[in-house]
């Protein structure tokens, strides 16, 4: 049972997980601004951006690495509004173990451990500022296959030791990465 007392943070159904990721967010009117999370949950998301909607606006946010969300505008501030996630349970299970992924990458990210034979170790810098180790291999001219405990949606640009790239595709390890041919040496 919830004390009278209990913090705003102990009063959410979901843990918040510090996390910034890149979007846009649509108002109901048709009108697209870019956006940035400065925390998200299953169940809800803090967004900072340079256009503040109105309290109870029904908005849709994309982002980068989750996809699609849903909600109402339920705080805002003159930088930064908050939104209760509207979705079916299922929807929301998956939302949790996608921030589950990125929270495990992200703590990842500064322990490297021995590669897996025949593997490299690198590093992947992914546009939205997060750097993590993964393993390369398959490496071509033209791509790369990177072993990760994590997973990038296509689409998403990276750079692998520096090299921009994008990714192609999801596989059960990890991803695939087709390397920019204006990047190539």
């Amino acid at each position: 049972m919830l004390e009278a007392t209990a913090t705003a943070a102990e009063r959410r159904r979901a843990r918040r997980i510090r996390l910034k990721l890149r979007g846009r967010f649509l108002l109901p009117d048709g009108g697209e601004h870019p956006c940035e999370t400065a925390d998200v949950s299953s169940t809800g998301v803090s967004v900072a951006a340079p256009m503040i909607p109105n309290l109870g606006e029904r908005i849709v946010v994309y982002l980068d690495e989750l996809g699609r969300l849903e909600g109402v505008v339920v705080r805002r501030s003159p930088n930064i509004f908050a939104l209760s996630l509207k979705s079916a349970s299922n929807r929301t299970e998956r939302l949790a173990h996608k921030l589950e992924a990125l929270t495990g990458a992200a703590q990842q990210a500064g322990r490297a451990e021995a590669p897996a034979p025949g593997r490299r170790a690198a590093e992947l810098s992914v546009e939205f500022g997060q750097t993590f180790h993964v393993e390369v291999g398959e490496e071509q001219d033209d791509g790369a296959r990177i072993f990760a405990k994590f997973a990038l949606l296509p689409g998403v640009r990276v750079a692998l030791d520096g090299r921009p790239g994008l990714v192609v595709r999801a596989t059960d390890d990890g991803f695939l990465v087709g390397f920019d041919r204006r990047g190539a040496g």
